[in-house]
């Protein structure tokens, strides 16, 4: 726990020394802000997680501050906070509650975000379900047979597919005399991929009002994790997926700018439908909640296109890094 906690607050201020260059930035003359947050997400995800800010102080979290920061500059055009962010659930709530027009030139936003938030919660729970039917699918006998070979080894270990127990800091985490050690390596556990009514749900509706606000926006994407060119992070767990993107694109407005070399990702077929407002889904053969689309669905626009992108359907390739082209119909 006491690196847990050193590591939160080196994050703390990190972002707060960032916010504070921000602030001090001439603000009328910035028309675009890309800013690329190289991070990574917990890789095993029964460990705490980073509690950057105390529960019910959101408002007091870095990230939240530097959005509503940003939404006063009157001349801000493109807004992209990459890398995967810890962010708490109200991120977008200040932009919900703005006094007057937040982001009054705002054309582009993208925000990839990680998948614990900054009050140390998680926007992902376990899928015991997913967990179950992945028995009775031959594609995964292979890893089962390993899995239950393994269960008395990983029996007691930081945590286990076989058990709900949440990480006991006392029985890996020791004070030896002057600090804290780790009594064996943890492994990765990337397995929580059921979205979260408690967490995520009101994070999305959030990101539709707040998006409804903005009077010039044209994109919104808003995405879990790293870029395109870091996927498949579960695949040392491959029996349950987690994958979320949403694309808001208004009608003439590409997902990528025309002037990138390679588009990434790239869905070609997107141009039959450019003079219509576009809302696309990639979340992997699940539904977003009836809210959500609802909401999102009122944004658009009754003769917006709506896809959901089917996982099965990419294609990679190499081209210097990853690029994702997307072969699927509509």
């Amino acid at each position: 726990m006491y690196v847990i906690r050193a590591l939160s607050l080196i994050l703390v201020l990190m972002t707060l020394g960032l916010l504070e260059s921000i602030r001090n930035l001439p603000g009328n003359h910035l028309r675009e802000i890309r800013l690329n947050i190289q991070s990574s997400s917990m890789r095993n995800e029964n460990l705490p997680a980073h509690k950057l800010v105390d529960n019910g102080k959101w408002s007091q979290e870095s990230w939240f501050c530097m959005l509503n920061h940003l939404a006063s500059l009157p001349n801000l055009v493109v807004l992209e906070l990459l890398g995967g962010l810890v962010i708490c659930p109200e991120f977008f709530r200040g932009i919900v509650d703005y006094p007057g027009t937040p982001f009054p030139s705002l054309v582009e936003f993208e925000l990839q975000f990680a998948p614990e938030t900054a009050d140390g919660k998680w926007f992902y729970e376990r899928d015991d379900d997913a967990l179950e039917r992945s028995r009775n699918d031959p594609k995964y006998d292979e890893f089962w047979e390993e899995e239950d070979e393994n269960e008395e080894d990983v029996e007691g270990d930081a945590w286990s597919i076989y058990s709900n127990e949440e990480y006991n800091s006392d029985e890996y985490v020791s004070v030896f005399e002057d600090g804290p050690f780790c009594r064996k390596l943890i492994s990765r556990n990337r397995f929580r991929s059921l979205p979260s009514t408690i967490t995520f749900l009101p994070f999305l509706m959030d990101s539709s009002k707040a998006a409804s606000r903005i009077p010039t926006l044209q994109k919104f994407i808003l995405k879990l994790g790293e870029d395109s060119t870091r996927r498949g992070d579960l695949n040392y767990f491959p029996v349950v997926s987690r994958v979320f993107e949403l694309w808001y694109l208004k009608a003439g407005m590409h997902r990528t700018p025309l002037n990138t070399p390679m588009p990434n990702p790239y869905v070609p077929r997107d141009a039959a439908y450019l003079n219509q407002n576009r809302i696309y889904w990639r979340i992997d053969g699940t539904k977003p909640w009836d809210d959500v689309q609802a909401a999102w669905g009122a944004i658009a626009g009754p003769d917006a296109k709506i896809v959901f992108l089917e996982e099965d359907q990419w294609t990679k390739h190499v081209n210097n890094s990853y690029v994702y082209i997307y072969k699927g119909e509509f």
